[in-house]
């Protein structure tokens, strides 16, 4: 028995040493994966949108016209449709992780037009009124609600518009070009499906304030005209983000 403990007591001396030096060796850093930056819609960006417009006009005797056919109306509401395709320029703020604010503006050709035929005329309808829109611009405030890349938000503020209205009859017709101003909002979603492009698809309705044209009418007997116009515009849209 005592050569068997003094031969156990041996081997344990010879293995102590290696044990106590494999436990005093230097261990490995652990590894961390590292995980992906939120992202951010903050900084400036350009862009394309097109879409489709569906609107309404009216052209009315202005109440300031002399005589009994102050007030009158030239022609029932008509349709104005068209197309849109035109450039975008803005910048968003992401104030914390869910509230975006952001400015916009754009600025687009338009195909947009309707023609009616009047409703004081004994010639109707050989005798029309027509309303074309050119072009059109908003400058417009927006605030999102992110989730990461995806972002809904609301849109507000000033619309302008290039407008062309025609007066035509059988003896002889004119065309005048103004400027109208008006508002527009409207709403819309938006997505970042990489670090600096994002797609949206957006609704804005413009309302453009009344103006008067053909004052004085250069046709024979005709009447000045004021003239309204709105758009109910869908849109979609591509983004670049500068940083």
């Amino acid at each position: 028995m005592r050569v068997l403990t003094g031969t156990a007591l041996a081997i344990a001396t010879l293995l102590t040493p290696p044990l106590a030096q494999a436990a005093d060796l230097p261990r490995k850093a652990p590894v961390y994966s590292p995980q992906e930056a939120a992202f951010s819609w903050t900084g400036f960006y350009v862009g394309f949108v097109a879409g489709y417009a569906d609107g309404r006009s009216q052209h009315v005797v202005p109440t300031t016209f002399p005589g009994p056919l102050a007030g009158l109306n030239v022609s029932d509401p008509f349709r104005a449709t068209g197309g849109l395709f035109g450039a975008t320029l803005g910048y968003n703020y992401q104030v914390n992780p869910w509230i975006v604010l952001g400015v916009e503006g754009d600025w687009s050709l338009s195909s947009k037009s309707g023609v009616h035929g009047s409703a004081i005329s004994l010639l109707n309808p050989l005798f029309t009124v027509s309303t074309s829109e050119q072009w059109l611009a908003t400058i417009r405030g927006r605030v999102g609600f992110a989730w990461d890349r995806f972002l809904i938000f609301g849109t507000g503020g000033w619309a302008g518009a290039r407008v062309e209205a025609k007066d035509a009859s059988l003896l002889a017709s004119t065309s005048e070009t103004k400027m109208m101003t008006g508002w527009t909002a409207g709403a819309g979603v938006e997505y970042a499906f990489a670090d600096r492009w994002s797609a949206k698809l957006e609704y804005i309705y413009v309302s453009l304030d009344s103006k008067t044209f053909f004052d004085p009418n250069p046709n024979p007997g005709g009447v000045p005209h004021s003239v309204s116009l709105n758009n109910q515009i869908v849109r979609a849209g591509i983004n670049y983000k500068f940083f």
